[in-house]
């Protein structure tokens, strides 16, 4: 069971999602804050206010609400281009 809310294709308000990985990244379960929060302020800058969960993979990291990647709008499109983590942050 994961430890998020979110269910695969459902709708949710953006800063439902914001506050969800924000509890989870301080609760002291995140081994590396800076690139959580890194990936986290491309969904803060998300231009729609409802986001779609696209959920991928069997990795952990592709069911991660604060990747990036597995959200999209509500007609279906990304919310941001894939970039690498700045030097200095790691995974």
């Amino acid at each position: 069971m994961p430890w998020h809310p979110f269910v695969a294709n459902k709708l949710y308000p953006r800063e439902l999602v914001i506050a969800e990985c924000e509890d989870r990244i301080y609760s002291g379960y995140v081994k590396n804050r800076a690139s959580a929060r890194w990936y986290l302020e491309h969904i803060v800058a998300a231009d729609s206010d409802m986001l779609k969960f696209k959920p991928f993979g069997t990795q952990s990291f592709g069911r991660c609400p604060w990747n990036p990647d597995v959200w999209r709008t509500p007609s279906g499109e990304e919310i941001w281009t894939p970039q690498p983590l700045p030097p200095g942050l790691g995974k």
